[in-house]
């Protein structure tokens, strides 16, 4: 997984009306005490429930029915209104990138490492890996930025695998 770390907020998402109470709001989830409060990783990937229900869940058991099923009501008919010429992997970054309520929902079940909320949504996750790693002869450009402390980067030691939820 690559991660984008840019200053320039309206570089990454020109849509958002306001930047400053954006940035404001991802500062205070690592300075505040709330769920995303994370001053080191919760757990190492091979011992993370996002590893056992990922594996869990096979990646063939993509498709329309599973990623729908996840979804709660709301999205559910935005998922509905999406074109046929998407395919389900493409459909499942769509529903990523929606201005909605499960962007936060699933940032914080995978900071807290939550097993039930990540295999509530294991299909939408499958479904996002799944399209960011198949073979394409198109280039992409993918949003979704990662904010850490000093003191956080440093608990990070060279060697151990880490899965940067956000």
């Amino acid at each position: 997984m690559a991660f984008l770390l840019a200053d320039d907020e309206k570089y990454q998402n020109p849509f958002h009306d306001n930047i400053q109470q954006k940035n404001d709001e991802r500062v205070g989830r690592f300075n505040g005490s709330n769920s995303l409060d994370s001053s080191q990783p919760k757990s190492g990937y091979e011992g993370s429930n996002f590893r056992i229900e990922y594996k869990a869940f096979p990646k063939d058991n993509v498709n329309p029915k599973t990623v729908r099923g996840c979804l709660p009501y709301d999205v559910q008919k935005k998922f509905d209104e999406f074109s046929d010429n998407f395919n389900i992997e493409e459909k499942c970054v769509r529903i990523w990138t929606l201005q909605s309520p499960l962007y936060k929902t699933l940032t914080k079940a995978l900071y807290q490492d939550d097993k039930y909320q990540i295999r509530k949504y294991i299909p939408l996750i499958r479904g996002i890996n799944k399209y960011l790693v198949s073979p394409t002869n198109r280039s992409y450009i993918t949003y979704r930025s990662s904010h850490m402390s000093d003191k956080q980067f440093n608990t990070y030691k060279l060697g151990n695998i880490y899965r940067a939820p956000s």
